[in-house]
């Protein structure tokens, strides 16, 4: 079984979830939040495959939906800064698309993923994007830098970008290799646990507030 770093999570947070999930494979119940961020996710992935800048600025053929204009609208902006003034100073080799949204195995690491984009450089250097449209924790962060430089241990990525729609702002995130080696320890540390048939059951109000196989959790029904 592959890992993502989003079923460490689930795993880490509640087994007994993570066994629902990915080994009885049943139905989670639907999440709008948990929607509004795969929305979020594939507009920017959108717009980055099927439209140009021109003249520095957003193509208009290019339209947000209501819902998400204050979002994107700031995604936007941001981004069609950084195309104007790449091309006030005649820089637009700069950065060359590398790849968004693509599926990735890396069966050295027993992991998958799929990175929310990467630019490369004209150094041969790599830029890693990431879009959160939730809240941030800047330790779990650190965590999902370590578990991308993992699945992508084939290139150098020398610059990770977070974009944090709620917060409207981009954090320039440091590379620290360091984390690395302990993102890597539990990695192998769930999947130990799963090959033991670890599977118990976490309470816990947060978690299972947000957990999607509430109906079929007997402690829960307990309570």
């Amino acid at each position: 079984m592959l890992l993502s770093k989003s079923s460490i999570r689930q795993y880490k947070t509640c087994p007994q979830s993570f066994k629902f999930g990915h080994i009885d494979k049943l139905k989670a119940a639907e999440n709008k939040l948990y929607q509004k961020g795969t929305d979020i996710h594939e507009l920017c992935s959108d717009f980055f495959g099927n439209y140009i800048y021109e003249n520095g600025f957003v193509s208009p053929n290019f339209k947000i939906p209501e819902k998400y204009e204050t979002e994107l609208g700031f995604f936007l902006e941001r981004e069609s800064k950084r195309y104007q003034y790449l091309m006030k100073n005649d820089r637009l080799d700069i950065f060359e698309p590398y790849l968004k949204e693509k599926f990735i195995r890396n069966t050295k690491y027993g992991i998958h993923g799929i990175p929310d984009r990467i630019d490369k450089t004209i150094n041969n250097n790599y830029v890693l994007y990431e879009y959160k449209t939730g809240y941030v924790n800047t330790r779990d962060i650190a965590k999902e830098l370590g578990f991308y430089l993992l699945l992508m241990d084939k290139i150098d990525i020398k610059v990770f970008k977070l974009y944090e729609f709620k917060k409207q702002r981009v954090l320039n995130i440091g590379v620290n290799k360091g984390i690395v080696t302990e993102v890597e320890k539990d990695i192998n540390n769930v999947k130990d646990k799963i090959n033991n048939q670890e599977f118990k059951p976490v309470i816990s109000d947060n978690g299972c507030f947000w957990c999607g196989y509430k109906a079929y959790c007997e402690e829960i029904l307990k309570l």
